[in-house]
């Protein structure tokens, strides 16, 4: 009977709340698993092989992340060029000027610093001693790409967007060529050749128009087909290059009148290669502005 009353009496007794957890018990709790998880690090410390593995598939991932993001601003950049009135300049004028073309500070500037880096696997322009100008081809493969991911997807996604707006040009090759100006490297040339650093002294005159594709000899049968239709010129250039008398860029002839271009920050100029009537002119630099690049890319007849 005694303990008959006693379960009678737990029964009515009543009974402790549900606990609850609060900020306070969350922080304990949390602080307990990351306490656990400190000692199962400490007892299993990673190898450095593993580390590393780790590292590299992470920068994998954020090359390709960073590749993907790049070949589509390439692409909008492409579509946003005013079609009509490009063909309607092209057509009346041979040449076409297009400003801001890519329109973002951190792809110009990784091209810039790609083509610091590109520097010296490039050759010296033999037909202007002097000029401080290199030149390498822009061909991809894995060691290029790995110097210029930037620079190559340009040309990969500029090739396989800009070509269906024309006809008959090859939308899957082409050729192009990266030149940097090195102003130090021109002056030391310019001293040794002439005793002076102005490039005036070596190249007093200008030199005469015309086009990139020359038109083709009859007796030269056998020489190579040049099959240029459409060229880039592409401007890597300090934002106040043309405010300044630094040089560079092309002039080309439009009638009797001279027209000059010059190498502005982020402008593309579009040429047909075998009808334009240019002359590149040459570059000087300023003690500020050392060095500047451009990507020259032309798109191929399709044969």
């Amino acid at each position: 009977r005694r303990r008959a009353r006693n379960q009678a009496q737990a029964a009515a007794a009543p009974r402790s709340p549900i606990p609850r957890f609060d900020a306070g018990s969350k922080d304990v709790i949390d602080a307990v698993i990351e306490d656990h998880r400190k000692i199962e690090h400490e007892e299993a410390p990673k190898s450095k092989d593993a580390i590393a593995t780790e590292t590299r598939a992470k920068e994998l991932v954020d090359s390709q992340r960073d590749s993907v993001g790049a070949l589509t601003h390439f692409r909008k950049r492409v579509e946003a060029i005013p079609v009509e009135e490009m063909r309607k300049h092209l057509e009346e004028k041979g040449y076409f000027v297009h400003d801001g073309f890519l329109d973002s500070a951190d792809v110009i500037t990784a091209m810039q610093e790609e083509a610091d880096a590109l520097r010296p696997s490039m050759e010296l322009h033999m037909d202007q001693i002097g000029a401080g100008e290199y030149s390498i081809s822009l061909k991809g493969g894995e060691e290029q790409y790995e110097l210029a991911p930037r620079c190559i997807e340009f040309i990969v996604s500029v090739t396989k967007h800009v070509a269906p707006l024309f006809e008959k040009v090859d939308p899957s090759s082409c050729v192009s060529v990266m030149t940097t100006f090195d102003r130090k490297a021109q002056q030391a040339s310019l001293k040794l050749l002439t005793g002076e650093e102005s490039i005036d002294i070596l190249y007093p005159e200008s030199k005469p128009f015309s086009p990139l594709v020359e038109p083709r000899n009859k007796e030269e049968k056998d020489s190579k087909v040049d099959t240029r239709e459409i060229t880039f010129l592409y401007y890597i250039v300090a934002e106040n290059w043309c405010e300044t008398s630094a040089g560079g860029g092309i002039t080309v002839k439009e009638g009797s009148d001279e027209i000059y271009i010059p190498p502005k920050h982020d402008r593309l100029v579009i040429l047909k290669s075998k009808e334009c009537m240019l002359r590149n002119e040459v570059w000087k630099g300023t003690e500020n502005l050392e060095s500047a690049s451009y990507i020259e890319l032309s798109l191929l007849k399709q044969l």
